[in-house]
């Protein structure tokens, strides 16, 4: 279902709603919290958009693996080399987020992520703008292999690639813009485009 706008109704709010076929209901709420990319957001509060903030890139890979992952602590793991986002070292940072949880993996299986930031999955981009997946898969497996040498033989033979994100728009660049995070001296929390906003209405998000 998709959400297209809201109303103060007496003491509630009234939310409009589209269901997939189509057809429209309404549902009503006491509160209301809108957590949506910044144009939805500026479009459901009929709030004029204003000039879009640069936007930070991000890829992502996952891998699923049948033996014991080589971090067993639920970590993050940064890349502190002095090498990094290049073709032979692509990993800003990676994590097993079935350490954290079980349930982020079936039985007997672990989840890898592999983070890469914007730049350097441009260097993996064909002349049609998509990643060359093949190729950038590859290099994260040999950089793995690097980081984890004791199993890079599983690494490289035995963990199954799931999938590969290309997101365009990860997150908005936080800092010189007008509305910048409010962590960075930008907008008051109950504010919106330095409109005040209703009683028991909150707009979340990165552009926030």
């Amino acid at each position: 279902c998709s959400v297209s706008g809201f109303e103060a109704v007496e003491d509630a709010y009234l939310v409009k709603a589209l269901k997939p076929d189509g057809s429209k209901f309404n549902v009503k709420a006491d509160k209301v919290i809108l957590a949506t990319e910044a144009s939805a957001a500026y479009e459901i509060m009929d709030a004029d958009e204003p000039a879009r903030p640069p936007q930070r890139s991000v890829g992502c890979i996952y891998y699923s693996l049948s033996t014991q992952p080589p971090v067993k602590d639920p970590i993050l793991v940064l890349n502190g080399e002095k090498e990094k986002g290049t073709l032979v070292k692509p990993i800003n940072n990676l994590c097993f987020p079935s350490v954290v949880s079980s349930s982020y993996a079936p039985p007997g299986k672990h989840l890898c992520s592999v983070t890469i930031l914007g730049p350097t999955m441009d260097l993996f981009r064909k002349d049609d703008g998509a990643i060359d997946e093949e190729k950038l898969d590859a290099a994260v497996r040999s950089h793995l292999v690097k980081w984890f040498p004791e199993v890079g033989g599983e690494i490289s033979n035995r963990w199954e690639t799931l999938k590969v994100y290309d997101v365009m728009n990860a997150q908005p660049a936080q800092f010189g813009g007008k509305y910048s995070a409010n962590f960075n001296g930008g907008r008051k929390a109950k504010e919106l485009l330095g409109v005040e906003l209703p009683e028991n209405v909150v707009v979340c998000g990165d552009h926030q």
